[in-house]
């Protein structure tokens, strides 16, 4: 098998074994502040409350418009139902697994792979990836992860004399 072909199927594989470790997660109801920040949340409902997520800071719980922005979607999705918020949260958490894994490999870290699926599956990130509020948090790790794959390339393997490394 050709080496693109076996990591492909090792960033599924890992990709599939998050996803399975957080199934029951998905049939969660809300918890906590998740009505704060979803059902009680009016800005969800009109484009003006998109607006207003980005505009009037006092207008949601807490000021992370990126975060509001995508609840935002999702009512406009699936309304009020807290599968696809969990649904979300756990296909975010599962690509930054998948992105670790790719930054440690392209680092030459030994057992990049095993290091990921530690990370994705360790009981610390369940309450980011089982609580809806906490969307913040695997967003963050989502972008953070995908500036440093970009900084990777651009930065670090010109300056070291490498050929840039196949993503």
């Amino acid at each position: 098998m050709k080496r693109t072909g076996k990591s492909a199927l090792c960033g599924i594989a890992l990709f599939i074994i998050c996803i399975a470790a957080y199934i029951p997660a998905m049939w969660a109801e809300r918890i906590w502040d998740d009505d704060d920040y979803i059902q009680n949340n009016q800005t969800l409902r009109t484009l003006k409350g998109l607006k207003q997520i980005w505009t009037e800071p006092k207008s949601i719980p807490q000021y992370y418009p990126l975060v509001h922005t995508t609840f935002w979607l999702e009512y406009h999705l699936w309304q009020l139902n807290p599968i696809g918020f969990h649904i979300v949260n756990i296909i975010l958490h599962s690509f930054s697994a998948v992105l670790l894994w790719r930054i440690l490999r392209s680092l030459s870290v030994s057992g990049a792979w095993v290091a990921s699926a530690v990370f994705a599956l360790h009981p610390v990130n369940v309450e980011s990836v089982a609580w809806i509020a906490e969307r913040k948090n695997v967003l963050s790790c989502l972008l953070y992860l995908s500036s440093l794959i970009v900084y990777i390339k651009l930065d670090i393997a010109p300056l070291s004399g490498e050929k840039k490394k196949n993503w």
